[in-house]
């Protein structure tokens, strides 16, 4: 049997775990854990939770450290184009090999558990951490934060992005529940550095910050950056030292006042030009890609993977700011648990058309339920389902097209692993 093969078939019985759906508790990651000897144990980690943002924060941090000359582990989710980039070392992904060896050594106790899809991804990415002797490792968890499978680790610093409403069906309803599910990554004694302007996520953080004797950080009380816009992409200035940043997005200044934080408290100052040699290599040393990114300019052409309200809404913002009165062809696909009805409202004053897709994913919307809820919503829409033939379709109408909904639908339509 070839490696390939291999690989395919370790992946598929990966996907197929996702059908067993959410199973809150560490209990299973931690008899996987310790089926490994704690591979985790053996590096700095650095774990970061919160609703939008965390990806952003973990790469921009992992490119500083990288371009600083550490050997700097990278664990984020969902992938876009393949399973292997959600683990990475410096700018190399986890090989297919190194998933086959890993996976082999834990099938028997997964199976025999009945480990979810992300708690055997998280061992895997322990273990490859392990094998390639970081310095650093950089987890992302994946929705929640206390039952989150990487919540089993004792970084050196917690970090928590923004909190909005996102997957209410498993961390609760409100604000307040879903912040207590990220609050609990927050560890006795391990500092916490977070962003919020809500009063109701500051008591619930800091409190839980207070019973872990440790304190907590908000970025918002004091910001550390002045910014300016250079041909519509946001530039800051921090200790009279310009830096460009590949972001058109505003919001992307709160995760970069995260990441500075971050990194005056590991480091206890900030080299602006390591910073800067960071963003530039930003995709090449994390993969970090396709939130609110221009792919083309003639025709226009944005994708964003933002999934959620609170997502769409800065979607809304930064483009209604750097591309005022453009109307935008709209390609859109959301996974069955999202809440479409308030991602498509925000969008409604930019979207000439819309047109709805399905990406290629089992948990992937039915077209005909996204086509009822963009009626309902006052969208004249279309369904095409293929995603190549919906995006062709916008293509040939020679407008400004946005593509968005989903990391999956990204994933369907672009080979993004290319410089």
């Amino acid at each position: 049997m070839s490696e390939k093969l291999n690989i395919n078939i370790i992946l598929e019985k990966l996907y197929s775990k996702n059908r067993l759906g959410i199973k809150p508790g560490l209990e299973r990651s931690i008899i996987l854990d310790d089926f490994m000897s704690y591979p985790h144990k053996s590096y700095k980690t650095i774990h970061i939770a919160g609703t939008n943002g965390k990806g952003a924060v973990a790469s921009i941090l992992a490119s500083y450290l990288i371009e600083l000359g550490l050997s700097v582990g990278l664990y984020t989710s969902p992938h876009i184009n393949k399973f292997n980039e959600r683990i990475r070392v410096n700018s190399e992904m986890i090989s297919d090999e190194e998933v086959i060896n890993i996976y082999k050594q834990i099938e028997d106790v997964s199976e025999e558990i009945d480990a979810t899809f992300f708690e055997i991804t998280s061992t895997i990415a322990f273990q490859h951490f392990k094998a390639k002797d970081v310095d650093y490792a950089i987890i992302e968890t994946g929705m929640g934060g206390r039952y989150d499978s990487t919540n089993i680790i004792t970084p050196v610093l917690s970090i928590i992005s923004s909190i909005s409403l996102d997957h209410q069906e498993y961390l609760g309803d409100t604000i307040t529940k879903i912040t207590k599910e990220k609050a609990g990554i927050i560890k006795e004694n391990i500092p916490c550095i977070y962003n919020s302007s809500n009063s109701q996520i500051r008591h619930i953080i800091e409190s839980k910050a207070l019973i872990m004797n440790t304190i907590a950080y908000n970025i918002r009380v004091s910001p550390y950056l002045d910014n300016y816009v250079i041909d519509n992409t946001i530039c800051v200035e921090i200790n009279g030292f310009k830096i460009k940043t590949p972001f058109i997005g505003k919001y992307q200044l709160e995760n970069m006042n995260l990441v500075i934080r971050a990194i005056i408290y590991l480091f206890y100052k900030l080299d602006e030009e390591n910073l800067q040699r960071s963003l530039n290599n930003l995709r090449k040393n994390s993969g970090y890609m396709s939130r609110t990114e221009v792919l083309r300019v003639d025709p226009l052409i944005i994708i964003d993977v933002g999934h959620n309200e609170a997502a769409f809404l800065s979607l809304y913002n930064t483009l209604n700011e750097v591309y005022p009165s453009t109307k935008f062809n709209v390609v859109f696909a959301a996974m069955g648990d999202k809440d479409v009805s308030n991602m498509l409202r925000f969008i409604k004053p930019i979207t000439e058309n819309l047109v709805l897709t399905k990406a290629n994913n089992i948990r992937s919307m039915d077209i005909n339920k996204l086509y009822s809820i963009a009626n309902n919503n006052g969208f004249d829409s279309i369904s095409i389902e293929d995603p190549i033939e919906a995006y062709n379709y916008v293509l040939s109408k020679e407008k400004p097209i946005l593509i968005c909904g989903s990391f999956y639908l990204i994933g369907d339509l672009f080979d993004l692993q290319k410089d």
